[in-house]
């Protein structure tokens, strides 16, 4: 499809290059610029066919872009997924850490009671080595010399054994509590571990979708902008054929009518010097005279022979079109390529054709910036040159499309329609003719003093 593309938009440029550069000074009879302007239907035709191929392909591409907007949309729906995956995931290792700071804690807490118990233990372990064992304390029991002293002291020993019985017991089950504890800790430390790096995946994974929604988005303007841009080209440059072909048949029209007049002159010219004659020989036969009257005004013809249809040739260059400041020169500019130069001036200012030529285009252009805009075509030395106005005041124009100017004759008055901020001529110079591309287009600063 692109190459396609290409082709057409390299075939229209080079064509139109080739009959722009031979438009006006290859043209020598009427029979010549018609056959021209059949030449410029047909590529007019063929630069159409193109533009509705580029149309297509246009629709083919906005329609993928809808399609890609439901992709988008589908991105769209898998970011947010994602993205409350990981709040959820957010959620779950904040739970982890505070269980795993409460689970250090109780841990702290049970190595704490279980040291001081060790040291209870261990003291009760001393006393009771230090009283002899168990041995002692069965001394102790029967010792007792009355029954009821037998009952206390058996109750007291029993009351240390159970103490120490249950000291023991609680040992147990706080290590064992502390076994647990550390056993959940480390569990939950490589739970929060694996929970974070979950995360920090679906985060690259989430970057990802980002990155191929942006990318989608990017090529689809850019593969827009670019038929936009191309389908732009195409279009210009078939208005340039049909300005050219109306600027032919404009010229058509006014040497027939010029070639009408001098054939209605010759006979009538004609005409009268037969009635001359008719009359001169009546009256030389009337007085019966053999003398005679003269040769007569004789025939004068006009010849109305083929005219050409080349602009008067201008012997010397260009002009200054009008008076004022430059304020913009050719080149760079706001970001883009600015291909002319703006002369501005304030009040009523007169643009006058900076040399001798054929108006080739005179029209108002909103939609492409121009506003009232006249281009001409020139022939100096041989070579052909394109001029082109723009910006003029709003009904200011006074030249038609194929309408032949002289040097120097107003075309129209400086003003600010179109893409303008300010009063000012926007001039621009292609040689030979003005493309949609700006192909042909030179610094014109050189070519008229400015």
């Amino acid at each position: 499809m692109w190459n396609k593309r290409l082709l057409v938009a390299v075939v229209m440029v080079f064509t139109l290059n080739l009959l722009g550069s031979d438009l006006i000074a290859g043209a020598n009879s009427i029979a010549d610029l018609e056959q021209k302007q059949k030449d410029l239907d047909k590529k007019r035709s063929e630069a159409n066919t193109g533009i509705s191929e580029m149309k297509d392909q246009l629709a083919t591409v906005l329609q993928d872009k809808d399609e890609a907007e439901a992709q988008i949309i589908g991105f769209d729906m898998q970011i947010g997924k994602t993205a409350t995956k990981i709040d959820e995931t957010i959620d779950q290792i904040e739970k982890l850490e505070v269980q795993i700071k409460d689970l250090s804690d109780e841990i702290a807490e049970l190595e704490i009671q279980i040291m001081r118990r060790d040291e209870k233990i261990r003291d009760r372990v001393v006393a009771t080595q230090e009283l002899g064992g168990s041995s002692r304390f069965m001394e102790v029991i029967f010792g007792a010399k009355t029954f009821a002293q037998f009952i206390e002291r058996y109750g007291y020993v029993s009351k240390l054994l159970d103490a120490d019985h249950d000291i023991i017991t609680e040992q147990k089950n706080d290590q064992d509590r502390l076994e647990v504890a550390k056993e959940e800790l480390e569990t939950s430390k490589a739970d929060q571990v694996a929970l974070k790096e979950k995360h920090e995946a679906m985060m690259v994974d989430l970057e990802k979708q980002k990155e191929q929604k942006e990318e989608l988005i990017k090529q689809l303007d850019k593969t827009e902008a670019e038929l936009q841009a191309d389908l732009g080209v195409l279009e210009a440059d078939s208005i340039m054929l049909a300005n050219e072909s109306a600027a032919i048949e404009e010229y058509i029209k006014e040497e027939k009518r010029k070639a009408a007049e001098e054939e209605a002159k010759r006979i009538a010219a004609e005409e009268e010097a037969k009635r001359k004659a008719e009359a001169a020989a009546k009256a030389n036969n009337s007085n019966n005279s053999p003398s005679s009257s003269g040769n007569g005004s004789g025939s004068s013809s006009s010849g109305g022979g083929s005219t050409s249809v080349a602009p008067p040739a201008s012997n010397g260059m260009f002009i200054k079109p009008t008076q004022g400041v430059v304020t913009s020169r050719w080149g760079p500019r706001w970001g883009s390529f600015h291909y002319g130069i703006d002369i501005a001036r304030s009040g009523t200012v007169p643009i006058r054709a900076a040399a001798d030529g054929i108006v080739t285009v005179s029209q108002y252009s909103p939609s492409s910036g121009y506003g009232e805009m006249i281009m001409i075509q020139h022939v100096i030395n041989g070579k052909v040159y394109t001029t082109l106005y723009a910006h003029m005041r709003h009904g200011s124009r006074t030249v038609r499309t194929g309408q032949v100017v002289k040097q120097g004759e107003t075309i129209g008055l400086m003003g600010s329609t179109g893409f303008s901020t300010g009063q000012h001529l926007h001039l621009e110079l292609a040689i030979p003719t003005w493309r949609g591309d700006k192909s042909t287009h030179v610094n014109p600063a050189p070519y008229f003093g400015y």
